[in-house]
């Protein structure tokens, strides 16, 4: 320690540019001294090639120690000094690696300008190390290790990194590698790098856009990589988090409009909605920055819009709930038929949610109607008019659905479980009301009595159907329900177990089908089989119950619920021999009933103990971070209603979206561009985007610099905790510390 003192004392200039050891603090501040490249800095630099050139084994080491940040680390500033002196130029690269390694931006700045004669070789990986991969490159290395202030310094010095190809990729270098360990660590380390939060800041345009394109980027390569998903996930856990470290720097609801009103990346169709950067996060699920608390004060005021004005007076807001509940079908239809130019509430997704769920009570109500009226009214114009209704509002829902599906595909469309919900419940009414069509014009006459029908008698495959879409129209209210902060987190767990059912039924299906081609196997023979039994002279048959595959599996499945007697799979042989007495075949009845306790065995006791534990597991997560789930089901809900195709329920829907593209299609202010047909002038205007490009950057700026001055200052804002608490919850299964502050110096320019 005598001699590193010695050593600072005996440079002056280079002592300022030694770093602070950083460590994890919850409050307290930290400040450091800034990298300042001015003329005395320049000229120790020169002193230090000329050293090296010169071989100068003592002066280099001396002026390695006061540059690096840990002072007590010798045998580093010894290793680092003997590289410099070898002629290899791999050797002189791997001290440059080393100092990256170390976190010290000035010795990296140091080394890095002894490659000004050979630029290419500084970028260059190493070829023959002990240390690092060929493929390690110094700009990777940064970024793995998330030192902002030396990916900002090989930034500057035109370092670049290079992209890795998709794990689908079946080019001809990505074949070559496919096999290889150096090509999967390659692709692995390569996401490392891209993941870092210096990355994403120094390296991008848009670090929000970047972050979510990643997020989703990483999911698919979880899919198509099984081998590394823990490790993808880990990946993309830490970019999730960024995300809610960038919207935690925000301190206006203004900066989270702005940020959230960004254009770039969305399609054409989803740029004129509200928070189009949301429609992203949506789609990529970053559940840390949708579930913030800054993106759902920001949402929840668009959600109520002019509404959030005048909610003290009691009557005001009790007009407003009245208007979009009993009288929205005069409303709706004044909105639809005039393109959304007449009654201006509609223009609220409260509002639109409001008369969506009146309606959707109208709907049951009318089906309710349907099976439980006076069966008399079957025919009158009553009865004639609430099923038009219903068939209207199905093919509202179903115009509804489509638009939905189409735009936002079937990979993004199908995450959630009610849009599954709805497309059995859709095509159920389809199904349905083919039937009930086929039955009108059948043949058969009317007043056929319902003894004499057919089994596949149009009329019965109707009342099936229509009863099973009665059935899922009632379960369709839990929709509603999820925006209740008790009811919704249960309905949220009920949801997201459905995965692990769907499973669980498939593993069922196998050992079923398993066990019922055993038992048919051994007691299909014996089907028809008779004999006398010996006491009571009654004729005793064999059972068909094993005797097809399909009589088979049906046995078994109510078997699973107890409805199977002994007698179902007693072996019935007959008579034989001179005197005709009763055959047993012992070996195949035991041979049977064992099969059949295993099969109890296989399912009650240990499948549906296991399906049981998994469920509870399942139920557990979603319970114990019931407050992200909800919060994230929410905005999914909030954003269906933003849209203007969705500003009235169904059947008036039908009306709306007719008037609007005829309205669209013949106003000057939309222009027609493919794919997207119709778009509106505003969004291709570019002197307004580029003024709101600007407003943006400006922004990233000043969110930067907050987040650089949370890293040394360690004051826990109730934002922060609240961000903590999501991070923890995005961590999955992975056991993961919370990263400490990098020892880095961060630099006053973005």
């Amino acid at each position: 320690m005598r001699r590193h003192t010695a050593t600072a004392a005996a440079f002056p200039i280079l002592r300022k540019l030694k770093l602070p050891e950083l460590g994890t603090r919850s409050n307290g501040a930290e400040y450091f001294v800034k990298w300042q490249l001015d003329d005395q800095v320049l000229t120790k630099m020169r002193i230090f090639r000329v050293d090296v050139a010169n071989k100068d084994l003592d002066k280099i080491k001396k002026t390695v120690e006061v540059l690096l940040s840990d002072p007590d680390n010798e045998l580093m500033a010894a290793d680092i000094s003997r590289l410099l002196l070898s002629a290899d130029p791999d050797c002189m690269k791997e001290a440059f690696m080393l100092s990256i390694l170390c976190g010290s931006r000035p010795l990296v700045e140091f080394i890095a300008q002894l490659f000004v004669d050979f630029p290419e070789e500084e970028r260059a990986g190493l070829s023959n190390s002990d240390v690092f991969p060929p493929y390690m490159t110094p700009l990777m290395l940064a970024c793995i290790c998330n030192n902002y202030a030396i990916v900002e310094c090989l930034l500057l010095r035109d370092h670049r990194m290079v992209l890795p190809h998709r794990t689908e990729c079946l080019c001809k270098e990505c074949d070559r590698v496919s096999n290889c360990i150096i090509g999967s660590n390659q692709r692995l380390d390569s996401y490392r790098a891209l993941s870092s939060e210096a990355f994403l800041w120094m390296a991008t345009n848009d670090p929000v856009l970047a972050a979510i394109d990643l997020v989703s980027e990483l999911g698919d390569c979880q899919s198509e990589d099984p081998e590394h998903k823990e490790v993808y996930a880990s990946f993309q856990t830490r970019v999730e988090n960024f995300t809610g470290e960038i919207i935690q720097q925000c301190r206006s609801i203004e900066e989270v409009e702005l940020l959230l009103e960004q254009r770039e990346g969305v399609p054409m169709s989803e740029a004129d909605n509200p928070f189009p950067r949301l429609r992203l996060a949506l789609d990529g699920q970053v559940k840390p920055m949708l579930s913030h608390m800054n993106v759902q004060i920001a949402l929840t005021a668009r959600w109520r819009g002019a509404w959030i004005e005048g909610r003290s007076s009691v009557s005001r807001t009790f007009g407003r709930i009245l208007r979009h509940t009993l009288f929205y079908p005069f409303l709706a239809f004044l909105h639809a038929f005039s393109a959304g130019l007449m009654v201006n509430s509609f223009h609220i997704p409260y509002a639109r949610y409001l008369s969506y769920a009146t309606s959707y009570a109208t709907f049951v109500a009318c089906l309710a109607f349907i099976r439980f009226g006076d069966k008399h009214s079957h025919g009158n114009i009553l009865h004639i008019t609430v099923e038009s209704y219903v068939l209207s509002y199905v093919l509202g829902l179903i115009v509804k659905a489509f638009l939905e599906f189409a735009q936002r595909g079937a990979s993004v469309y199908f995450e959630l479980w009610w849009r599954w919900f709805d497309f059995v419940l859709l095509y159920v009414f389809v199904v349905a009301y083919i039937c009930r069509s086929a039955a009108v014009f059948s043949p058969m006459p009317a007043n056929l009595s319902r003894k004499h029908w057919v089994p596949y008698d149009p009329a019965l495959l109707y009342e099936i159907f229509f009863g099973m879409a009665c059935l899922l129209s009632f379960w369709r209210v839990f929709y509603f329900l999820q925006l209740h902060r008790t009811l919704g987190s249960t309905v949220i767990s009920i949801g997201r177990c459905v995965s692990q059912v769907f499973n669980y039924f498939v593993i069922l299906f196998v050992i079923v089908f398993a066990f019922t081609l055993g038992m048919t196997t051994i007691l299909g023979p014996y089907t028809g089989a008779r004999e006398v039994e010996d006491v009571s002279f009654r004729n005793k048959k064999m059972e068909d119950t094993f005797n097809t595959v399909f009589r088979g599996m049906k046995s078994l499945l109510w078997g699973f619920f107890g409805q199977m007697s002994s007698s179902s799979y007693d072996v019935v042989v007959g008579h034989s021999g001179r005197y005709a007495k009763s055959n047993e075949h012992y070996v195949t009845k035991y041979a049977a009933e064992g099969l059949i306790v295993l099969y109890y065995l296989v399912t009650v006791i240990t499948l549906l103990n296991l399906m049981i534990s998994l469920l509870v597991k399942k139920g557990d997560e979603v319970l114990e971070n019931e407050d992200v789930e909800w919060k994230y089901t929410r905005v999914h809900i909030y954003m269906e209603y933003f849209k203007d195709t969705s500003a009235v329920p169904p059947p008036f829907n039908l009306v709306l979206i007719v008037f609007l593209w005829v309205r669209m299609t013949f106003s000057k202010k939309n222009v027609f561009l493919w794919p997207d047909l119709i778009v509106s002038h505003k969004i291709v205007e570019d002197n307004k985007q580029i003024e709101h490009d600007h407003s943006y950057r400006l922004l990233l700026v000043k969110l930067f610099h907050r987040l650089r001055a949370n890293k040394f200052n360690h004051y826990q804002t109730i934002q922060y905790l609240t961000a903590n608490y999501v991070s923890n919850f995005c961590d999955h299964s992975l056991e993961r510390k919370k990263p400490s502050p990098p020892p880095i110096c961060l630099s006053e320019r973005l």
